[in-house]
C-alpha cells in the first residue's frame, strides 16, 4: 500500500548571521494513512520546521516529499493551497486567530473557504467548540477568551474541514488541566474522524495516543528507542 507521506533525505537550512545552519540533516520519514506520529525534541531541535515542511507552509527544502506517492515539488502554488485547506489541519504555535470575528466565526473560517455554506459551516464550527466544553464563548472575540481557550478556538479550526492529516506544534504546552483536557477531546475526535496524526509534543497524555514515536536528534530522526540508547 503506498503512503500517504513519504519524506526521503529532506533537509532545510537556514542563513543565520551569514552562516549556514542545517536544522534538518536528512530526515526520512514515512506514515500510513490513520497513524498517530509523536516527535519529541529539545527546543531548536526542528520538530516546527518538520512541522511547516509536512503541511506545505516551507517550501525551502531539499529532499523529497511524497504525497501518495506523488512528488509535491511537481504541483503548482494552486495545488498546495488547496491541499492546505482541503487536505490538512494546523494547530501551531501562532494562532492566527481573526481579531474581529467570534470563536464560532473564526472556525467556520476553512469550512466556507472550501465552497460550504455560512449556516453549514457554523452549525460544525459549533459542534466543534462543544466538544472542546466552549459552547458558551462561542459568540466571544479571541481579545476575550484567555490564551487556553484561544488555543482550543484554533485547534477547532484546525478541524473543521476534516483534515485527513492534523499537524499539531505543542498543542497542550502551558496549558490548565481544563483547557489541555479540551484539546486532547478535540484531537481524540479527529482520530474518530479518521484523521492521520503528527504532533510535536512532550506531554505523556498526548503521546499515548500516539501508534508510532521519534525524536529528533541533531536534525536527524530516530526512534525513541534510539533516541533513548544513543541521546
Amino acid at each position: 500500500m503506498t503512503p500517504l507521506v513519504e519524506l526521503r533525505d529532506v533537509r532545510r537550512r537556514f542563513s543565520v548571521h551569514g552562516q549556514a545552519l542545517e536544522v534538518l540533516r536528512g530526515v526520512d520519514l514515512t506514515i500510513a494513512a490513520g497513524e498517530r506520529v509523536g516527535i519529541t525534541g529539545s527546543s531548536g531541535s526542528g520538530k516546527s520546521t518538520l512541522l511547516a515542511i509536512l503541511g506545505l507552509i516551507d517550501a525551502s527544502f531539499e529532499g523529497a516529499y511524497l504525497l501518495r506517492g506523488a512528488n509535491v515539488r511537481e504541483s503548482s502554488e494552486t495545488e498546495w493551497s488547496r491541499w492546505r485547506l482541503r487536505e490538512y489541519g494546523f494547530a501551531f504555535q501562532d494562532l492566527n486567530l481573526v481579531p474581529s470575528l467570534s470563536a464560532a466565526e473564526n472556525v467556520a473560517l476553512p469550512t466556507i473557504a472550501a465552497g460550504t455554506g455560512e449556516a453549514q459551516a457554523l452549525e460544525r464550527a459549533h459542534a466543534l467548540l462543544e466538544a472542546a466544553g466552549l459552547a458558551a464563548r462561542a459568540r466571544h472575540r479571541p481579545s476575550e477568551l484567555s490564551g487556553g481557550e484561544r488555543r482550543r478556538v484554533a485547534l477547532a479550526r484546525a478541524l473543521a474541514n476534516r483534515p485527513k492529516i492534523l499537524l499539531v506544534d505543542e498543542p497542550t504546552s502551558e496549558l490548565d488541566d481544563v483547557s489541555a483536557a479540551g484539546v486532547l477531546a478535540l484531537i481524540e475526535q479527529a482520530l474518530g474522524e479518521g484523521s492521520t496524526l503528527v504532533a510535536a509534543t512532550h506531554d505523556p497524555r498526548l503521546l499515548r495516543l500516539c501508534t508510532t514515536h521519534h525524536a529528533l536528534v541533531k536534525g536527524r530522526l530516530r526512534s525513541k528507542e534510539e533516541a533513548e540508547t544513543k541521546g
